[in-house]
């Protein structure tokens, strides 16, 4: 039905009215009272003649509304945030607490959804740096562009970083994300995104798709490590319908230039980090640096080398060739099972190498595992010290740079005994890391 504007007023009053009760029942603070207000969203008529209201409640417009001022309110922001979690409050928009009750099973979905997205991978997004306030803006720019954009950086520059960070503020924002890694695609992006959904939601894509519909909440495709396909052309020609079923932007990362399919992207491209940058990302969980750690820095071609530098720079000897720096890392990380354990990634990456992958079935993985012999801690140690990653069906190492130096030290061996079998496939890994000295 539609009200009155005494009748708007009335029930403005008795809302505040509740308020006041329930605000009182949890602290007693005198005899301050919560403002009420009637709210013209859309402003008002020329030539309209409105009561401005009384004590009780004000009556105005969207324009002219002043919260909190002159209020006298002794409860503060951290107040009010306890007062909301006690009361089991939820932040919606003004959509969501204006939507009919049909829709409101919609809401809560991708209410739920959006949450669990900022869990996820807010987490990891909280470590990302960047390198200056120009970067920053660049990307605080690139997260409004409705039409989406590309982004080309060399391995190790914070681009999965980057990306979920993005995801967690397109979430907080109230965007749908739906975050894909290359590296995990296995032919189908319909069955990856079930996958990835899924450990998300309870709810299968096509009803989140649904709801994001009914709702008129925007949708972003995350694709994260573009160069990591091994038949691009065949999976972007996927990747493009999949964006017009769902009406979503693209958002891709690789470390080659945009291929033609996506050259309509806008393009943000990074450099590697200065030399700054490598410093805090070293610094950001191992405090001040030794003087090898400094000297290695000054080598380091990625923030994921600084990263391992500033992780093991007590342990770190002068002159560390850069492929051992790796091996280092992970035998730090892996501790009483350095030895299984490095060798079971070793064999891994050969594995992956050889098959042209980045990423394995479970059950693939599982059979391999049980043909080494891997002791059931060992193969507990390599996922919680984050070197391998499980997400949904699929195993792969957490990065690139890890693959790549365990698959050089695996080829290496295996092209003692035949060189010309192996000799292009190791070149091509042996080039990630060009012997350099720190």
């Amino acid at each position: 039905r539609n009200f009155t504007l005494a009748e708007t007023i009335k029930l403005a009053v008795d809302a505040k009215n509740a308020l006041r009760d329930v605000m009182g029942r949890t602290r007693a603070d005198g005899r301050w009272y919560p403002a009420a207000s009637v709210v013209f969203t859309s402003g008002l008529a020329e030539g309209s003649q409105v009561t401005q209201g009384d004590w009780k409640a004000q009556v105005t417009t969207m324009d002219a509304l002043r919260l909190g001022e002159g209020s006298g309110s002794p409860w503060s922001l951290d107040d009010w945030h306890r007062f909301a979690g006690d009361q089991n409050l939820v932040k919606v928009s003004i959509g969501e607490a204006l939507a009919s009750p049909g829709l409101q099973e919609a809401f809560d979905l991708l209410r739920d959804y959006r949450d669990a997205v900022e869990r996820d991978y807010g987490r990891g997004g909280l470590v990302w740096i960047a390198d200056s306030e120009d970067q920053q803006s660049q990307v605080d720019q690139a997260l409004a562009n409705p039409v989406g954009w590309f982004l080309q950086a060399p391995s190790g520059c914070g681009k999965s970083l980057l990306m979920r960070d993005g995801a967690a503020r397109i979430a907080r924002s109230g965007g749908i994300v739906l975050f894909l890694q290359a590296k995990q695609y296995g032919g189908s992006w319909k069955a990856l995104l079930q996958r990835e959904v899924g450990l998300l939601s309870p709810e299968p894509i096509s009803r989140l798709a649904r709801a994001a519909g009914d709702c008129a909440a925007p949708i972003t495709i995350i694709l994260d490590g573009l160069n990591e396909l091994t038949e691009p052309s065949d999976a972007l020609r996927g990747l493009r319908a999949l964006a017009r079923r769902y009406e979503a932007r693209l958002i891709v990362t690789s470390q080659q230039p945009a291929p033609p399919e996506l050259s309509k992207l806008a393009a943000l491209g990074f450099d590697r980090p200065t030399i700054s940058l490598k410093h805090r990302i070293a610094q950001a969980g191992s405090g001040p640096l030794s003087p090898s750690a400094r000297d290695a820095l000054s080598a380091a071609q990625s923030g994921y080398e600084a990263m391992m530098i500033g992780a093991i720079q007590h342990d770190l000897p002068r002159d560390l060739p850069r492929p051992h720096l790796v091996d280092l890392f992970i035998r730090a990380r892996l501790g009483g099972s350095a030895r299984a354990g490095s060798l079971a990634l070793r064999r891994l990456a050969e594995r992956l190498a050889t098959e042209v992958a980045f990423s394995m079935s479970l059950t693939a993985f599982d059979e391999f595992v049980l043909s080494l012999d891997l002791s059931d801690a060992a193969y507990e140690i390599l996922f919680a010290t984050g070197l391998l990653v499980r997400r949904a069906e699929r195993i792969s190492f957490s990065h690139e740079i890890l693959q790549h130096a365990c698959a050089a030290h695996a080829l290496a061996q295996k092209a003692a005994a035949g060189p010309e079998t192996n000799a292009l496939l190791l070149r091509e890994k042996l080039d990630q890391f060009t012997p350099s000295k720190y």
